[in-house]
């Protein structure tokens, strides 16, 4: 501020030393060529600043946004866009996303995943790193970086289970569904990759026993209390069993290792329990819950005591994760620390809050949150994790894609999704994630 106002001073004085020292014509010339340069290097300098702020260079082929100081450099002419929008309504184009390399001049979290090789200038080369891609699956990288570190590692555990849902399972609830019912939904609503594992699992029973496309073939839970089996499918995840997790001895491991039958009685293969997963909302939430443990809170620890606080990847149900004192809430919250629990009620006292002007919001959903409801009539219950941008993240039903659209509003401190899956039963509660 001080330079500028010398430098003011002395353009005044210079004006007033012309002034004095030259002729009336010659000094309107001076005093008008002065003028002119001066107004051009305002205008020079106010569009560099445009550009280095507020201008991008989308790549019109590969969506890629860029700083303009980079886009001009790596962008070929006739796919150069030039814009002056604000990212958020660029990113509305769903076929947009943000360079990795320059981040289109944004300050984001994502300097793990941008490229190691500082060489790469092609705008055409795009990054292999493993999360990244994951990612792009589920969000744009501008939205995944504008989140926290640890939030971040939590939605990575949300892609890499979900991931591993929409390749492998190809059933929800299909654990009493006949192999001519099975085939006929999978080949129509589960992604290619797991109906082909289908059919290569239809290879092996064939293998094994006599086929029957009206028999009951796949691996299900025994229900001890009602002493049948179950609707519920189970699948080895090698996800889990790759990783060595739960190796302590408790009984999801070690002393957990069962015989699977099909709802048939045919012994189709053993199994520790902690190594499969089930075709159910509320067993994929605790599937993300304990991978995010194990991955996360226990990566310290010694093999034989990562145990993930014993969470039921077979038995959680979806009215465990409304009951305030049950197994997987107490581990979630009481002994992780990294979540809490807003009942129906907690909402209601938020927005009264809001209401008191105690807090600037009424209650909304955050990214990592866990969307519940109740069974309602013929209604089943439900879970669902929220990523942002109305997306969301469950296997209510068979998944092609990775992830649910839907928007939920609320009413009365409940949450009601234009989702026609969910048959106007609302969402009453939410388990937040909060790192730490």
């Amino acid at each position: 501020m001080q330079a500028k106002i010398v430098k003011k001073y002395l353009y005044i004085v210079s004006m007033l030393v012309l002034c004095f020292s030259c002729t009336k014509e010659k000094r309107s010339e001076i005093i008008k060529n002065e003028v002119t340069k001066n107004k051009s290097y305002i205008e020079t300098n106010s569009t560099n600043a445009n550009v280095e702020e507020s201008r991008f260079i989308i790549n019109k082929r590969t969506g890629k946004i860029h700083s303009y100081t980079h886009g001009i450099k790596v962008v070929s002419d006739k796919y150069q866009l030039e814009s002056n929008e604000d990212i958020e309504k660029l990113l509305e184009n769903e076929n947009y996303d943000i360079c990795l390399n320059c981040y289109a001049g944004l300050k984001l979290n994502l300097d793990k995943y941008k490229t190691s090789d500082r060489n790469i200038s092609n705008d055409e080369v795009d990054i292999s790193n493993h999360e990244v891609n994951l990612i792009k699956h589920y969000m744009n990288m501008y939205e995944f970086g504008k989140l926290d570190t640890e939030t971040q590692k939590f939605l990575i555990c949300i892609f890499e289970v979900g991931n591993w849902y929409v390749n492998n399972v190809y059933t929800q609830l299909g654990g009493q569904k006949t192999a001519r019912e099975v085939d006929d939904i999978a080949e129509v609503e589960a992604s290619e990759a797991a109906y082909n594992k289908w059919r290569n699992y239809l290879t092996l029973y064939g293998n094994q026993y006599k086929f029957n496309e009206n028999k009951k073939i796949l691996p299900v839970i025994y229900d001890n209390k009602h002493k049948k089996y179950s609707e519920m499918v189970t699948y080895r995840c090698d996800l889990f069993k790759d990783a060595g997790y739960g190796k302590g001895d408790n009984r999801y491991s070690q002393s957990g290792q069962v015989t699977l039958k099909n709802a048939e009685g045919e012994e189709i293969d053993k199994e520790w329990k902690n190594y499969c997963v089930v075709d159910d909302s509320s067993k994929f939430a605790a599937a993300i819950y304990y991978h995010y443990i194990n991955k996360d809170i226990l990566k310290n620890k010694e093999q034989d005591k990562r145990i993930a606080y014993g969470i039921d990847l077979w038995g959680t149900r979806t009215t465990d994760y409304l009951l305030p004192n049950s197994s997987i809430l107490n581990k979630l919250i009481k002994i992780s620390r990294k979540f809490a629990l807003f009942s129906e009620i907690d909402i209601l006292e938020e927005n009264k809050k809001y209401e008191r002007k105690e807090t600037n919001e009424k209650f909304s959903l955050a990214v990592g949150d866990l969307i519940c409801k109740h069974q309602e009539k013929n209604v089943a219950g439900n879970v669902e994790f929220y990523i942002g941008n109305n997306k969301y993240v469950g296997w209510g039903h068979i998944n092609k894609s990775y992830t649910i659209k839907k928007k939920l509003t609320m009413t009365n401190n409940k949450f009601y999704s234009d989702y026609e899956g969910d048959k106007g039963t609302p969402y009453t509660t939410v388990i937040r994630f909060k790192g730490d």
